[in-house]
């Protein structure tokens, strides 16, 4: 015995056809652009490091928010110490790291372990030992701070 199966018309095809195709296009995007964007977080804090300020380890002295010398920098608890900008001066007594990113820069420093250097005509003096120098500018220069007049 054949048992016969209702015949479908072109009506209920193309019902079946339709319904698949928005279930697919549900599930995808009309944007083709793959690379993905920085969000920012509801917990993320949108403050700058402190300037001029030991924090967790970290000071960050920004020349274009101080006057063209700046004061002498309390550096003791800090591991860190980045300078950005061109143009200026700046004194520190003792640092593990100095990152000096701009140009132009003079810094004189107590005590330093690390200095890394990415701009160009920079200058460093330093009173303790010669530190390890990574210098990916040009004309910088690393020397040793005179030693201070007898009293």
């Amino acid at each position: 015995m054949v048992a016969l199966l209702p015949r479908r018309g072109p009506t209920a095809a193309a019902l079946v056809a339709a319904t698949m195709i928005l279930s697919f296009s549900a599930c995808s995007s009309a944007e083709t652009d793959a690379t993905p964007s920085p969000t920012v977080s509801s917990t993320a804090s949108l403050d700058a490091a402190p300037v001029g300020s030991c924090d967790d380890g970290f000071m960050l002295v920004d020349l274009g928010a101080t006057d063209d010398v700046a004061p002498s920098l309390d550096t003791s608890s800090c591991d860190l110490v980045s300078i950005v900008g061109s143009t200026g001066t700046v004194v520190l007594d003792e640092v593990s790291t100095l990152v000096v990113e701009g140009s132009d820069v003079t810094v004189s420093v107590q005590d330093v372990d690390t200095v890394q250097l990415a701009g160009d005509r920079n200058t460093v003096h330093h009173a303790g030992e010669a530190p390890a120098v990574d210098d990916q500018g040009q004309a910088n220069t690393v020397t040793a701070a005179a030693e201070p007049a007898a009293e």
